[in-house]
């Protein structure tokens, strides 16, 4: 690589698969610490991993040795944030991890402060660096970096209850918002029907969001 090659972050063409209507498959991680598990994800053929903050009392710093590992193996590496925790999302990011899942989303400004925390400004809020995983943590100018990882960078949010689904649709316009997915436990929890997946209230809707193709959109 020469001195002025803008280096490419090692992440799989996740949303392009998603929104091909490829098989995608991504591995939850909860209770797993090691590298290994990465590794064994990346040799059945799964295209990522999904490091779960939000049911595990893992560290910040196995997830991001977890992601770091994922995206040197071509790997896209989302963490699932636990819920409000919108402080550790930049720690994550410059730690290795693609992408944010931010549960229990029910507003817009709820989504608009994940999105705005996950890249940098003036699109964002996220703190400046100069070293990530992504780009090999070679020291490169905001000029290149900052582009280079907000192209890059996947935001999930998770409906899970009446009002997030209910707000689906302007959630789903918001810039910097890549995906929606419904988290199908808590929202049956919330209309009283656990488990109960088959309830009509859990039935796909007649229509789809242009944008957001790739999201689960149905319990």
């Amino acid at each position: 690589m020469s001195p002025t090659t803008t280096p490419t972050p090692a992440r799989g063409p996740f949303l392009d698969r998603l929104h091909a209507g490829e098989l995608t498959l991504m591995l939850g991680i909860r209770t797993s610490r090691t590298a290994d598990i990465v590794h064994i994800a990346h040799s059945t053929g799964h295209h990522g991993i999904m490091v779960d903050l939000e049911h595990s009392a893992m560290s910040t710093d196995v997830a991001a040795q977890l992601c770091a590992t994922a995206g040197s193996l071509g790997m896209t590496a989302l963490v699932r944030i636990p819920e409000r925790e919108y402080g550790m999302i930049g720690r994550l990011l410059d730690g290795g991890a693609h992408g944010i899942v931010a549960p229990r989303v029910e507003t817009p400004d709820e989504a608009e402060q994940i999105a705005l925390a996950c890249r940098f400004p003036p699109r964002g809020r996220r703190s400046q660096t100069t070293t990530v995983p992504q780009l090999g943590m070679r020291p490169t100018p905001a000029r290149e970096l900052n582009p280079a990882l907000d192209g890059t960078t996947v935001v999930q949010v998770l409906l899970e209850t009446p009002a997030g689904i209910a707000n689906a649709d302007a959630i789903a316009r918001l810039d910097g918002v890549d995906m929606l997915a419904i988290g199908a436990n808590d929202f049956t929890a919330e209309l009283g029907v656990p488990g109960r997946y088959g309830d009509p209230r859990c039935a796909p809707r007649s229509r789809r969001s242009p944008r957001r193709a790739a999201g689960t959109e149905s319990c």
